[in-house]
C-alpha cells in the first residue's frame, strides 16, 4: 500500500524557521528530515495572513528589521 505522507504546518513553526535559521537547527533539520522522506506540506487556509501578521508584529516591537 502506497500511502501519502502529509504534514500540516502551521505559521508558528514557519515563523521560528525563519527567524531562528541555523541557530536553533531543531526546526530545520525537522524541515529536511520531512523533504526526505517526501512529505507534501499543506497549510491552514489564514496561514498566509497569520505569517505576515506575525512578522509585521516583530518588525514593529523592533524585534525585526524590514529588510
Amino acid at each position: 500500500m502506497n500511502e501519502k505522507k502529509i504534514i500540516c504546518i502551521d505559521a508558528s513553526f514557519i515563523i521560528r524557521l525563519a527567524i531562528s535559521g541555523t541557530e536553533v537547527p531543531s526546526f530545520s533539520n525537522l524541515w529536511t528530515q520531512w523533504e526526505l522522506q517526501g512529505y507534501s506540506k499543506i497549510a491552514p487556509t489564514l496561514f498566509y495572513y497569520e505569517v505576515t501578521n506575525a512578522f509585521h508584529r516583530y518588525v514593529i516591537s523592533g524585534l525585526l528589521t524590514s529588510e
